[in-house]
């Protein structure tokens, strides 16, 4: 009997860590960033922000030598959001990310930061 009680509440535990795990599984994958050819789309959960490349402001690449950096954004209406480079970003998607930017003149930024 009291082994009974043990394993139901162990089930329930278990049930409930699972259940959370799934709909933090879900609300993260609704997020999203994607760099396409004539704009950028940004997915935060139930808003859809679309940016066209004429749009856009400028761009800053901020970075420590030899550790991946994050770009920050800014639109032409003040809107700013940030992304941080990842395996993702190989050289031809960067090359393509960067010809997107001479193409439609936005400002590029590049900062290092100097560790000490």
């Amino acid at each position: 009997m009291l082994a009974w009680k043990r394993n139901k509440i162990m089930y329930a535990v278990f049930g409930s860590l699972l259940a959370a795990s799934l709909i933090s599984l879900y609300a993260s994958s609704l997020s999203y960033t994607a760099i396409q050819e004539d704009q950028m789309v940004l997915q935060k959960f139930n808003k859809t922000h679309i940016y066209p490349w004429e749009d856009m402001e400028k761009v800053e690449y901020v970075y420590v030598y030899g550790v991946n950096g994050t770009y920050y954004f800014t639109a032409k209406n003040g809107d700013k959001w940030s992304l941080a480079e990842n395996f993702l970003l190989d050289t031809t998607a960067q090359s393509r990310f960067y010809s997107r930017l001479r193409t439609y003149e936005v400002e590029l930024i590049e900062e290092e930061i100097v560790e000490d």
